[in-house]
């Protein structure tokens, strides 16, 4: 007999096999930033391409929350270089008010970060440039998004 023999355990399997193509299509998406960051680094540096094209394909930054974990995942590349002193500090915004959620210093340009807690409650992502961790940000941001539930 080839039918199912629990059908609780069946569902149970198929839930387990849905979470977990979820959370592989997160982390697959990070994956596919940051490719097109180093394809749109090395289409701008081949002078084939206009270089907007290069520069919008270089500039893709993601950020994957997951929700039942209350934890996100941020890739961006392309940002611009950090002179000796300065970090990038990463921002969330909840009503027009920044809330500091780290620094890299990463020489590359290129950033990973992982953002623990509820991001439900914020309108925007940020990053600046600063000089050092600060409680507030003293610089223009160069890259601002908007965050979306789905």
């Amino acid at each position: 007999d080839a039918g199912v023999r629990d059908p609780d355990a069946f569902a149970a399997q198929i839930q387990l096999l849905l979470i977990s193509f979820r959370y592989d299509w997160g982390f697959s998406m990070i994956v596919f930033g940051v490719h097109l960051g180093f394809l749109g680094y090395l289409v701008y540096r081949s002078g084939y391409v206009p270089k907007l094209l290069a520069a919008l394909l270089e500039n893709v930054p993601d950020l994957v929350y997951f929700k039942d974990r209350k934890q996100a995942v941020v890739a961006a590349t392309g940002l611009p270089r950090l002179a000796s002193g300065q970090v990038y500090e990463m921002w969330l915004i909840k009503g027009g008010v920044p809330v500091d959620k780290g620094i890299s210093a990463s020489s590359s340009g290129d950033i990973g970060a992982q953002l623990p807690g509820d991001l439900s409650q914020f309108q925007q992502f940020a990053i600046t440039i600063e000089p050092g961790e600060q409680q507030l940000p003293t610089t223009k941001p160069i890259l601002v998004g908007n965050l979306q539930s789905g």
